[in-house]
């Protein structure tokens, strides 16, 4: 059994090549027999390239991590421990990120979820001489919930319909020395 204290940061750039924006058109016609003018408001939503947007949203938590492993020993000096559990993170900065709207027409910021609990799987490598380790730990990391929070209606709080849910690999590496020998 494993635990400890581990820090996360999932990062994306968005970018979109434009963006939506309200237009709003005044047409006024004129009778050139009786000289009545005619106005009609017209709105619509165009699409302006000039406006490329990109946008980076970072969301850091920090977590504990609870895994369960078996320990095989392959020799006197040579361990493999593969380990399975996961983990349960607290938001601590970044509390939003800028997405486009779910009507494609600007943009709009959404709450992260101050809670993420993730999916674990790693591999413990330990080389042990004499009073020296080295252990090496490559793991997988898999967001069970996403990241922005949900309505029941399918949107989240802000209105679109991102969903974050992210995955990860990484290595662990760790050198210990026994000083009691």
């Amino acid at each position: 059994l494993t635990s400890g204290l581990n820090y996360s940061e999932w990062g994306e750039r968005i970018g979109y090549d434009a963006v939506l924006h309200k237009a709003e058109a005044v047409v006024t016609t004129i009778d050139t027999a009786t000289g009545d003018t005619t106005s009609t408001v017209i709105d619509d939503y165009i699409s302006d390239p000039s406006f490329p947007a990109g946008y980076k949203n970072k969301y850091r938590y920090v977590g504990i991590p609870l895994l369960i492993g078996y320990k095989i020993e392959i020799s006197d000096n040579f361990t493999i421990t593969p380990n399975m559990g996961g983990s349960v993170g607290m938001l601590v900065s970044n509390k939003k990120g800028r997405y486009v709207s779910r009507y494609l027409y600007g943009t709009v910021y959404e709450p992260a979820n101050k809670i993420l609990f993730n999916g674990i799987g790693s591999v413990d490598l330990l080389w042990k001489r004499k009073n020296f380790s080295l252990m090496l730990s490559p793991f997988y990391r898999y967001n069970l919930n996403l990241l922005l929070g949900r309505k029941p209606n399918g949107y989240s709080s802000g209105g679109t319909q991102t969903q974050n849910r992210y995955y990860s690999f990484g290595l662990n590496f760790g050198i210990s020395f026994d000083l009691g020998h």
